[in-house]
């Protein structure tokens, strides 16, 4: 058995972890490291509708991947794909026990320290420091996200961009929809400015796609004001190859996001020759020329009024093809070299 492990945690179509645990897959076949992979062999369905970011299922899943780690002998290394790891000391108590030295390791993706996340819930705070003392190293995607770490997180922290190495573009001549907003309908994904914009600009289609039935998106909060919008057409139940081909069928992608540490369906958007339309805030302006931030709402709409006018232009343009060519290098074989090769 190998010494060197990543774990997966429970999770759902349709979300980040798909391409993040898809991405290290691909990544790891080029490296001559012996890693396994350890906990959840495939996405689950995604029946999601609160602000809330997995089910009892998460549980359950938690629980079956310490039994997992628990069992495994002489372990050294061990990646985890999410800083939150419920049940995590466990893991520490038991290899004290035994009086093992394992290194541990996490990609962090939000967490109450940062400003208006998902998950602001005041036990979860000290939960987290507790958490960042048991780690060795913490991943972060952007400078962004280290800046604003607490001191004990940025202390063991480390900057990699998540990798792209599983995506592939399926882009079409077809661009029949103007802006495309693939992204979780939640409150930290700005849901009320995306109302706004499209309202003000009603000759301008948007389409929303979703992993979730529409069945379940009803239970939304937001569901009503987004069905209301005649320019607003949500696509639901939508496959990881439905999502890949409507972002190469879309011609602007458009961010609202409230707290954004990385974006992947900016990045694979931008790479399906979309033109991004982005917050000048959070970590875009590390990825992204200012040319496509916007200050305000109203900064948006003309931003969108004029890049649907001139799109021919300026998606072959030397700037946006300059984007394209970075986000391409982005590989998590840098994150696993880190990880496993250095002592």
């Amino acid at each position: 058995m190998s010494k060197y492990f990543i774990a997966i945690p429970t999770y759902y179509e349709g979300t980040s972890f798909v391409d993040i645990i898809n991405g290290l897959k691909e990544a790891k076949k080029s490296t001559n490291l012996d890693i396994e992979f350890i906990g959840c062999d495939k996405p689950l369905k995604n029946t999601l509708h609160t602000d809330l970011l997995d089910d009892s299922l998460y549980i359950d899943g938690q629980i079956d991947l310490i039994r997992k780690i628990k069992k495994i002998k002489n372990l050294q290394k061990i990646l985890f794909i999410d800083f939150f790891n419920p049940g995590f000391d466990l893991i520490r108590y038991y290899h004290q026990q035994l009086n093992l030295k394992c290194k541990y390791g996490a990609l962090l993706h939000g967490g109450t320290f940062l400003s208006k996340d998902l998950y602001y819930f005041n036990w979860l705070k000290k939960l987290e420091f507790s958490w960042a003392e048991l780690y060795d190293l913490i991943y972060v995607p952007s400078y962004f996200c280290k800046k604003i770490l607490p001191l004990n997180l940025k202390n063991k922290s480390a900057v990699f961009p998540w990798g792209m190495d599983s995506f592939k573009k399926m882009v079409t001549q077809n661009k029949k929809y103007d802006v495309v907003f693939p992204h979780r309908i939640n409150s930290d994904k700005g849901i009320d400015d995306l109302i706004y914009i499209a309202w003000n600009l009603p000759r301008v289609n948007f389409i929303i796609t979703i992993p979730q039935s529409v069945s379940f998106l009803k239970q939304n909060k937001y569901y009503k004001k987004l069905s209301n919008a005649k320019n607003i057409k949500i696509i639901d139940s939508c496959s990881t190859i439905d999502h890949i081909k409507i972002l190469g069928q879309s011609k602007i992608i458009l961010s609202c996001a409230k707290q954004e540490n990385f974006g992947y369906s900016v990045m694979k958007a931008t790479l399906s020759d979309n033109i991004p339309i982005l917050p000048n805030s959070l970590c875009y302006p590390e990825f992204f020329n200012k040319k496509y931030l916007y200050s305000s709402k109203k900064d948006c709409i003309k931003k969108i009024e004029f890049f649907l006018k001139n799109y021919n232009i300026e998606i072959g343009s030397s700037l946006l093809e300059k984007t394209r060519i970075n986000i391409n290098k982005f590989s998590f074989e840098k994150i696993i070299d880190d990880f496993f090769n250095k002592k």
